[in-house]
């Protein structure tokens, strides 16, 4: 029986939700990153899926995003992210004492992994990065680029649309149609000029320093992702100095990978990843 757990953190810009799925007698932990726009309830199958096969499963809302207080899609600095995962990890390693603990991320959450294993985390046994956010592949205008630039400086909360185009996120109508304005009321359509520049500033860090990556490493990405680019995650994967590593794209698969058509299979590779290094 899966038991369902829900509580609040003090994030760096308030408080922060959190959902965690565990079975009677997990044997490993996994902490998820959701994208950006988006918030965890919408992982819910990933953490039925793994809770079943015997993991435990905690997932938090970012900044801004979900349940969690914050202006929807502003962050002051990327690495606001990054501390609220560090205590989040904590928490849920507090609660599941002794267990492997592994780090999944999303897109931006993707990103948020692959960051802050840079920083060299000793307490986890391996990282997932799905769809990593490391440079775009959907064009951002120059006149938005450099609106953001000013804007950041000046008024740093000012929102634009954020330009995800949902039929490019998956194949799937019923994901589509849920993501798309009024289907879910906690996935938003703007992103702040702070946070543009802040989220352009990680990816260009993350991707400069992947050499210094030396953890455990699993990345998965459509093979068709129209939001994220595939070839700065092949960059990424290739310059990482993790001795154990692992890439699988799925051809023909867009930016949503879990919640794809043929989600199934990236399930099972994830599953038989963290079963391997238990």
């Amino acid at each position: 029986m899966t038991e369902h757990l829900e509580g609040k953190l003090s994030g760096t810009a308030g408080q922060l939700y959190w959902r965690a799925w565990r079975p009677e007698s997990p044997r490993a932990l996994v902490v998820m990153m959701h994208g950006f726009a988006e918030h965890i309830g919408r992982y819910a199958h990933v953490a039925e899926f793994l809770t079943a096969r015997g993991y435990a499963f905690y997932g938090l809302d970012h900044i801004g995003h979900g349940q969690s207080h914050g202006q929807r899609g502003h962050v002051h600095d990327f690495g606001d992210y990054l501390k609220d995962l560090h205590a989040f990890s904590k928490l849920a390693q507090s609660k599941e004492p002794g267990l492997p603990a592994f780090l999944l991320g999303h897109s931006q959450g993707g990103l948020m992994a692959l960051a802050y294993g840079l920083t060299g985390p000793s307490d986890l046994r391996g990282i997932i990065a799905s769809g990593a956010a490391l440079r775009l592949s959907m064009p951002v205008p120059a006149w938005q680029l450099h609106a953001s630039r000013i804007l950041s400086r000046v008024a740093p909360t000012f929102s634009m649309p954020s330009g995800i185009n949902s039929d490019h996120l998956t194949h799937d109508p019923e994901v589509i149609a849920r993501y798309a304005k009024g289907g879910d009321p906690l996935v938003f359509h703007v992103a702040s000029a702070r946070w543009a520049m802040e989220f352009f500033r990680a990816q260009a860090e993350t991707l400069a320093g992947a050499a210094r990556f030396t953890a455990p490493l699993l990345m998965l990405h459509g093979g068709d992702d129209r939001i994220a680019s595939i070839d700065a995650a092949r960059e990424f994967f290739a310059a990482a100095a993790s001795r154990d590593k692992t890439m699988h794209v799925y051809d023909g698969f867009y930016h949503e990978i879990f919640n794809e058509i043929g989600k199934e299979q990236v399930l099972a590779d994830v599953a038989a990843w963290l079963d391997a290094r238990v």
